[in-house]
């Protein structure tokens, strides 16, 4: 009997279930397409077997527990017809009939059974080559390139929380940001100090930020290959820093002009001289300057997929919710008798950098007239500095210095379990460099609700979970508005009902587990 191998495996993810698309035969298949094949492979995703997969022409059918990514899953059909094989509904070519029986669970290979004969298995030499086969042509290659722990970055973090997820289907390549002896990630994973080489098909994987922690990530943009995940969408501060502030003015200038014409000259050459808006950065964002040879883009929220559409309409661009890692079922009230909290308080915290974007002025403004109505509020600032500087001065005028309190930055562990003990997170960022906060989904880690401003990205989660804060002079009045609720709803027990939705929808969106499935399948399907 003549046999023929798998020529081609590629990640698909289709109607709820996550797995392989198996092509012309991925393993090894008798070449006159008569008895019946079975097709074992394990699925990537943790995702639940959809039951609607379970009707119709074919069939998946569930081996023992095989609700999770960790066990596997079957596919079966019978007859003659095109041999290609899918995770869900096949293409209707051929006379494609439902086989009811179970075969044996557990083996990774193909088994074929006659009409009217006794299943039997191929040799257990054939079934591991094949299998090896297999496990080496389904992983995707990934050359990973981002900030990592321990450097004080967002991005970092966002790194060591969804490497190890990733890593489990995916062959994955760390580089090492330069200078930086230590990292902390997950162990198994290969570091590399240079890029040396490129293997056969492998993808780099760029991850942007606004910030000089990205500037050796710059000039990676322009390899072949280079898949971006835009952490920020305004990238002019780390161009100005990358140029200007190297003293390489000529660069900065050509690369603005380039992007926006006569606009982008007279901004760089004012900025030589000392003279710039505030807003200048975010009217010109750079995108085309820092990351217009990369091959595709993968964004946190829609408003910025359809940003990078306008700016690059021929390329690829994927839409992959921010994920952060989940900290547990935490018990809120513990956690605040450990603090001094009392119960009836109402205890708002800010969580993240602090920096004149994030409105902490006008947080204390409302903080101040919401305690002189009467409402027992506390301000809790985690992150930045203990040392408040002229924030400090403003809680000295507001006479909060018994109301408001800072600890600076905390060990990881301690910055995911702190949320679980406020009654309301609140991240105010305007203007935004269209980032997706992971400060907000902490808060919503931890079953917290967490107020935002008013625009753009932060719409796009909903308003029972993330309250809007109105951009601009009307925002301190809208936080009182806020805070007033919260201490009415939980007086009478209805904000608990929040707490719990707000957990509930971070389970269903923000995990690592959900990006990693999506970002596996987006790069499978690009063609480079």
């Amino acid at each position: 009997m003549n046999f023929r191998w798998l020529r081609r495996i590629s990640w698909r993810r289709r109607s709820g279930l996550s797995g392989l698309s198996i092509r012309a035969g991925n393993g090894i298949f008798p070449e006159d397409g008569s008895g019946s094949r079975t097709w074992r492979f394990r699925t990537f995703s943790g995702s639940r077997v959809d039951p609607d997969l379970r009707k119709g022409k074919n069939e998946v059918e569930e081996s023992e527990g095989a609700q999770h990514a960790s066990e596997s899953g079957v596919v079966q059909w019978k007859g003659q017809g095109s041999r290609e094989f899918f995770e869900g509904q096949c293409p209707d070519r051929g006379p494609w009939e439902q086989k009811e029986e179970q075969p044996r669970v557990g083996k990774v290979g193909c088994v074929q059974q006659d009409e009217g004969k006794a299943e039997k298995s191929h040799s257990p030499i054939v079934k591991a080559v094949a299998g090896i086969c297999y496990i080496n042509l389904m992983k995707l290659k990934l050359l990973w390139a981002s900030p990592l722990p321990p450097t004080p970055s967002g991005v970092s973090d966002y790194a060591v929380e969804i490497l190890g997820s990733l890593s489990q289907g995916v062959e994955i390549r760390v580089l090492r940001p330069p200078g930086q002896d230590e990292i902390l990630i997950p162990e198994g994973l290969e570091v590399l100090d240079r890029i040396d080489g490129r293997r056969p098909g492998e993808i780099l994987l760029l991850h942007l930020g606004n910030n000089t922690y990205h500037e050796w990530i710059m000039p990676l943009c322009r390899e072949e290959r280079a898949v971006v995940v835009m952490h920020d969408l305004v990238l002019h501060h780390l161009l100005v820093e990358h140029t200007a502030g190297r003293g390489r003015f000529g660069e900065l200038e050509a690369a603005l002009e380039q992007e926006y014409g006569e606009t982008g000259r007279a901004l760089a050459e004012g900025r030589r001289f000392g003279l710039g808006g505030r807003l200048d950065a975010f009217l010109f964002p750079a995108l085309k300057s820092v990351v217009g040879g990369a091959s595709a883009f993968i964004s946190h929220s829609h408003f910025g997929v359809r940003r990078l559409k306008r700016a690059f309409p021929q390329r690829s661009c994927a839409h992959v919710p921010l994920p952060v890692a989940d900290p547990g079922e935490l018990d809120g009230s513990v956690i605040r008798a450990k603090m001094g909290v009392l119960k009836d308080e109402i205890l708002l915290m800010h969580l993240g950098f602090l920096s004149r974007e994030k409105g902490l002025a006008t947080i204390l403004e409302a903080v101040a007239a919401g305690r002189k109505l009467g409402l027992p509020l506390r301000l809790l600032i985690i992150g930045g500095t203990t040392d408040l500087g002229k924030a400090g001065e403003l809680i000295s005028a507001l006479s909060l210095e018994r109301v408001v309190s800072a600890t600076g930055w905390l060990e990881k562990e301690e910055m995911m379990r702190l949320p679980a003990a406020a009654d309301l997170g609140i991240v105010l960022r305007e203007p935004s460099a269209g980032e997706t906060s992971a400060a907000v989904l902490r808060f919503l880690a931890a079953g917290t609700p967490a107020a935002v401003i008013a625009s753009h990205q932060y719409l796009e989660w909903p308003g029972e979970i993330a309250p809007r804060v109105s951009p601009g002079p009307a925002s301190a009045a809208d936080i009182l508005r806020l805070l007033k609720r919260v201490c009415y709803e939980k007086k009478n027990g209805l904000w608990e009902k929040n707490c719990r939705q707000t957990r509930r929808y971070y389970l269903q969106h923000h995990r690592p587990e959900h990006a990693t499935g999506r970002i596996v399948d987006f790069l499978s399907r690009l063609s480079f």
